[in-house]
């Protein structure tokens, strides 16, 4: 959903699991355009891919989202920013045995958004490859932090966090939701909500994390568009790892 409202919204910073402690606020949950929440175990395919296996030892840019799976005028850009947002100071204990890791973002225009237009939103996609059982425990490890951490407050907004029940991928895989207040340009509430969506794909020992980031305030992501982007992630990701 768009709305007319001004700046660019800076991206979140990161996160990883042995979760830390944080003063946490009770609150109900938002309404929310996604689907319903749920605690469940991560939903995992029939067909799954050794989870012991080690991952590869360098990540190619054929193995990120494309221009053709976004319709950016402009390929992925490799950044350094944080692969999920802080969830109250998560630590991850599979970062131990993690290979190698890269994020890029890109903008991205829904089916059928004029390329002239304002963007529908942002994509930053994380790829991560371990050794053992790396893969698998990182999934574990985020489910572990975002049950651990509803609500957070960060610089005097509240964030809220639940895990939603959404199309299975790979051979295991997440979806949750981070829902904030609104803040017009003048960093004024409106009262309304922004909803970013995360979900999280693993393929053997390679997890693919992709956080909608959105465009601007106001804006939240749309179940439809991040179903579409996370179906064209674990393409790639499965086109690379069998050539």
């Amino acid at each position: 959903m768009k709305t007319t409202t001004g700046y660019s919204l800076a991206l979140l910073t990161l996160a990883s699991v042995i979760v830390a402690g944080c003063d946490r606020e009770q609150a109900a949950t938002p309404a929310s355009p996604t689907a319903t929440a749920t605690s469940a175990a991560p939903s995992a395919s029939p067909s799954s891919s050794p989870a012991t296996r080690s991952g590869p030892k360098t990540i190619p840019a054929k193995a990120f989202l494309q221009k053709e799976d976004t319709r950016s005028t402009d390929g992925p850009a490799v950044i350094s920013e944080p692969m999920l947002p802080p969830l109250c100071k998560a630590r991850y204990a599979s970062d131990a045995v993690r290979q190698v890791r890269q994020t890029r973002t890109m903008r991205y225009y829904n089916p059928g958004t004029p390329l002239d237009n304002t963007p529908d939103g942002t994509i930053q996609q994380t790829i991560s490859s371990y050794t053992s059982e790396g893969g698998a425990r990182l999934v574990a490890e985020i489910k572990a932090a975002v049950e651990a951490c509803p609500q957070e407050t960060l610089e005097g907004y509240t964030y809220t966090n639940r895990l939603l029940t959404g199309p299975k991928h790979g051979d295991e895989s997440l979806l949750f939701e981070r829902a904030y207040p609104t803040r017009d340009i003048d960093g004024k509430l409106t009262g309304g909500k922004d909803i970013r969506l995360i979900a999280v794909v693993r393929v053997g020992n390679v997890v693919t994390v992709l956080y909608e980031t959105g465009w601007e305030m106001g804006w939240s992501a749309e179940p439809a568009s991040m179903e579409r982007l996370t179906a064209k992630a674990e393409q790639r990701m499965r086109a690379w790892l069998s050539s």
